[in-house]
């Protein structure tokens, strides 16, 4: 949830996805507050992907580093 968070203020240089995960919620727009959600209207993966993309950073498929329950990394420009 932080790295969403974190992407939409674009903070997020280089981020990491497993392939096929998934996670929803919700973001607010204007806080940026992130809420998982299991049945939330947003994809909280692809909301990451694109505000890292809008943003300049790069996105990358995460391996098989940091075990099956990573579903996101990622490495910030400035501390979040």
């Amino acid at each position: 949830v932080d790295i969403v968070t974190a992407s939409a203020a674009g903070q997020v240089v280089h981020l990491f996805i497993r392939a096929g995960a998934t996670l929803h919620g919700r973001v607010n727009d204007e806080t940026l507050e992130t809420e998982i959600i299991e049945d939330g209207p947003e994809s909280l993966v692809d909301r990451a992907i694109a505000e890292t993309l809008r943003n300049g950073g790069d996105v990358f498929a995460l391996d098989s580093r940091g075990g099956d329950s990573v579903t996101m990394a990622a490495a910030f420009r400035y501390p979040a």
